[in-house]
């Protein structure tokens, strides 16, 4: 089971994704349909957000772990069924594999990624300062929220402010550790790293398509783009310092997530808010830096996105006011 959950996850993530945009499809269109990559990042992040809440809940409440995992499943379930209803009961039947197609320019940047999937599986993951399996453990022998201190083990004086309480990545991966027979070590070292890797290139694959055509010169640049992210994550193992060092290396750090999803992701949507005036990202950045909070502490993961939020603000700016005074000339862009 812990090595089908990166499939699983990507199919629930989707459907989670989907069903907002149906249900709000025929009011005002407030969310656009987006391509699949989109819809799958949309999807994990309200599936954090749905857990972040439960777990919160939870532990105020002192309700057992196991009962928060049960209705934690039950309302992924509830999400995939209420979603494969309204999606295809009006769509004609086809095979699930007929919308899957690979181009043979993008052999090479497959092959990359299956390589960077066995290094992930091969190498030993780097361990050193990190405490995330001792709180997952900790969170799992205890079967409460927040009652044991993972770093002592004692409960006495043990008390966890509200903000410290709001980060649930550790429980989540105590929830998928629940799920895969409490495969733990697999999990966290293996199986969420692939899958963080997985939504990292959904992430930089919406600027990707962003950049470059559907012609066959652009999926040409398309699959050097990919091969470039590939060999990126592969040679970061040279410095231990950079981020595509711990893309494979340590993949399941808060951290990486921020900035190999997060990160790129605000910066696609803070174009698409400020370039193209598609006021419909404004919900998927919100939701995305709600899943900053669910993630890290503000420090590490919120302010990075605000400040990646304001950086784009200000140079959309600095551009329409040089424009104003004559500074720079208008640049005319055709459509593709």
């Amino acid at each position: 089971m812990v090595y089908i959950l990166p499939v699983f996850m990507i199919i629930v993530a989707y459907f989670s994704g989907r069903l907002p945009e149906v249900l709000l499809k025929d009011k005002k269109n407030r969310i656009k349909s987006a391509s699949k990559g989109e819809t799958c990042l949309t999807g994990m992040f309200l599936l954090f957000l749905i857990w972040d809440i439960l777990a919160l809940a939870s532990s105020y409440l002192g309700i057992d772990v196991m009962v928060t995992v049960r209705v934690y499943v039950t309302v992924m379930a509830v999400i995939l069924i209420t979603a494969n209803i309204l999606l295809f009961r009006k769509r004609k039947s086809k095979k699930w594999y007929s919308d899957i197609q690979i181009s043979g320019k993008f052999y090479v940047a497959v092959l990359l990624f299956v390589i960077q999937a066995v290094m992930i599986f091969l190498i030993a993951p780097d361990v050193p300062d990190d405490n995330v399996k001792t709180a997952v453990m900790t969170l799992l022998d205890a079967g409460k929220f927040h009652v044991v201190n993972p770093e002592t083990g004692m409960t006495e004086g043990y008390n966890v402010s509200f903000g410290g309480r709001i980060p649930e990545l550790d429980s989540y991966y105590a929830m998928l550790s629940c799920l895969t027979d409490h495969k733990t070590d697999v999990l966290i070292y293996v199986v969420i790293p692939l899958i963080v890797l997985m939504f990292s290139y959904m992430a930089y694959g919406l600027w990707i398509d962003l950049l470059c055509d559907s012609t066959e010169e652009g999926k040409v640049k398309k699959s050097v783009l990919y091969i470039v992210i590939g060999m990126l994550n592969i040679c970061g193992s040279i410095s231990t310092s950079g981020i595509f060092y711990y893309q494979l290396h340590c993949g399941f750090r808060a951290e990486v997530i921020v900035y190999s999803v997060l990160v790129p992701y605000t910066a696609y949507l803070c174009y698409r808010i400020f370039r193209e005036k598609d006021h419909s990202c404004v919900i998927r950045l919100v939701l995305t830096c709600l899943t900053s909070l669910t993630v890290t502490e503000p420090v590490k993961g919120l302010v990075p996105l605000l400040a990646v939020a304001a950086v784009c603000a200000g140079t959309v700016a600095w551009i329409g006011l040089a424009r104003k005074h004559g500074w720079i000339g208008t640049i005319k862009v055709e459509d593709k």
